[in-house]
């Protein structure tokens, strides 16, 4: 499993690191309002390659059966659903127009659903490697595609492409890799056909279009209360706090999920499923923390100085989505479980009680008029715990407790090297001015080396807990 984390990690890393660069290069070319056109337009975007990974790839790699038959009927899939999305899109563009009264956002949806094919092959290809365990060709070919679309998105940009600029820079990483992980996968086209394969996959993708209808929804509700209530420069603004919680949960907690689903997918007994799951969220808590409280208490250093001070108003956005940054990334393991398990009515369910949750806690931005922008932040935060207890409790009310109890003693070594992190920052900033170069550089380094001596003094209890090794 580890050598499968590292490539996955590796891929995953190489690919938001170039989409970190492109993304600090390309949201200093363009304005608020340009940004929160395209974060507006997003959502769709975010729902094709959701649905498509939650959906056609989860269903490849844990279908059983040839493999060269099930990427056939997937693919099968891919093209209804293909079709029934690009309609569906077309269609709301329309309304897109009319709530947001703008006839850019209208364009820029209507660009997204000529992508949605080349979404839906790709998670084919890429769930087909997955399930192959080449995650080491997953990796590369994303990291390539994803560089040759940065370029293209930071030329555009750099010559007046505006919002476009983002939607250029998808095409083309989508585009490539796309093509790329076909040719990788090397189906053998003219192998038998079993129908019987197609019918379970759709059933799966089924239940996976409506729990990702109702994830979006529920997690992109918050931009899209902004820009109809408070317009579409806020929505910028906020939308940009959030693309930087989304990118460092993408670097550092990302891919485990992944490969927990692929790992259980071939686990012969329930204690080699336990040790996985173990192991996964011990790893990612141990990456996830100190990002997360590292970018929390560094934020104001770290816009002043990679970003145009129209963006400076984000850091107190960023500020209050640290925690919801923190377990939305830790509910993906939990997910995952269930995902291996088949378990989608029960995902669907704890769906519709997040969007319930979601509705009542927005409800004051259109029953007052004193309510900012900032209240929303906070919300995001509250309703990624909720959501996280909902998941936990969806596993087995009777062992709700014994459930967190277990992932607190997973986390707990991590959580306390970050706190001790945290400290060194305080101490550090006290002092240090966060807006010099030399200064951010240096608490960074120091409050990091804190933390990597926290994780060695204690690494006896780890290592022997996750990998079976002790101090030799």
């Amino acid at each position: 499993m580890l050598n499968k984390v590292i490539w996955l990690l590796a891929g995953r890393w190489v690919y938001n690191i170039i989409t970190l660069i492109s993304f600090f290069i390309i949201i200093n070319e363009i304005g608020q309002i340009s940004y929160g056109i395209y974060a507006i337009a997003a959502v769709f975007l975010i729902f094709v390659d959701m649905f498509f990974v939650d959906g056609i790839e989860a269903a490849i790699i844990r279908q059983k059966g040839n493999r060269d038959n099930v990427v056939k009927m997937a693919l099968l899939v891919v093209m209804i659903c293909s079709a029934l999305l690009t309609f569906l899109i077309v269609i709301l563009a329309f309304l897109w127009r009319e709530i947001y009264d703008s006839n850019e956002v209208f364009y820029v949806v209507l660009s997204i659903s000529s992508l949605v094919l080349f979404y839906g092959i790709n998670s084919v290809f890429r769930g087909c490697l997955i399930r192959d365990h080449n995650t080491k060709s997953v990796s590369t070919i994303q990291s390539l595609a994803c560089l040759v679309g940065a370029l293209s998105g930071i030329y555009s940009a750099q010559h007046g492409g505006e919002y476009w600029s983002l939607i250029i820079q998808q095409g083309v990483f989508i585009f490539i890799s796309c093509i790329s992980l076909a040719f990788s996968s090397q189906i053998k086209w003219k192998s038998c056909v079993d129908y019987s394969v197609f019918k379970e996959i759709f059933r799966f993708v089924k239940y996976s279009f409506f729990t990702t209808v109702l994830n979006v929804f529920t997690n992109r509700l918050d931009v899209l209360i902004i820009g109809s209530v408070f317009g579409l420069a806020q929505a910028g603004i906020y939308a940009f706090a959030k693309r930087i919680v989304q990118i460092v949960q993408d670097i550092f907690a990302s891919a485990f999920d992944k490969v927990l689903v692929s790992m259980m997918r071939v686990s012969e007994c329930s204690k080699k499923e336990k040790r996985a799951y173990e192991l996964a969220v011990f790893g990612q808590s141990a990456l996830l923390f100190p990002a997360f409280i590292g970018l929390a208490f560094l934020s104001d250093g770290f816009l002043s100085l990679f970003f145009n001070n129209i963006w400076d108003e984000s850091a107190v956005f960023l500020s209050c989505m640290i925690v919801g940054g923190i377990f939305r990334a830790m509910v993906t393991l939990e997910r995952a479980v269930q995902v291996t398990s088949g378990a989608i009515r029960t995902i669907l369910k704890v769906r519709v009680q997040e969007l319930l949750v979601a509705l009542l806690l927005f409800s004051p931005v259109y029953l007052s008029e004193n309510i900012s922008p900032l209240y929303i932040a906070v919300i995001f935060s509250v309703r990624q715990l909720f959501g996280y207890l909902l998941v936990i409790k969806s596993h087995s009310s009777d062992k709700f407790f014994a459930n967190l109890n277990h992932v607190k003693q997973l986390v707990t070594i991590p959580f306390i090297a970050t706190m001790i992190m945290m400290l060194s920052i305080v101490l550090l900033s006290y002092f240090l001015n966060q807006e010099s170069w030399y200064n951010l550089v240096l608490i960074t380094v120091f409050s990091g080396t804190a933390y990597s001596l926290v994780m060695w003094f204690s690494k006896s209890r780890w290592l022997e807990q996750y990998f079976g090794k002790g101090d030799a």
